[in-house]
């Protein structure tokens, strides 16, 4: 896994508020689809200790699990452009 990528990314801060002990801080993206999530966000205390969850590879979470308006999680803007019947980019952002 490139680390120093998905920081840089648009989903580097996913999941920034999630719980994590100093080594594995860079984990909390990757847990946010591919980790188990109890609460608001996918907390190191969440993951199993000796192996993966269910989620990181035959379930992860899909695009629509966080982006889609009714299904927000992990404080995702709302965008529906790439969905079908999706016919333009819209974006919904709050502050």
């Amino acid at each position: 896994m490139d680390f120093t990528a998905i920081n840089i990314s648009v989903h580097g801060s996913l999941n920034s508020g999630a719980t994590a002990s100093a080594g594995n801080e860079s984990n909390k993206p990757c847990w946010a689809c591919h980790g188990t999530k109890t609460g608001i966000y996918a907390n190191q205390s969440d993951q199993p200790v000796n192996d993966h969850g269910s989620t990181y590879k035959s379930s992860p979470r899909k695009c629509e699990d966080c982006h889609i308006n009714g299904s927000i999680l992990f404080n995702a803007p709302g965008l529906t452009e790439h969905i079908m019947p999706g016919q333009k980019l819209t974006q919904h952002i709050t502050q």
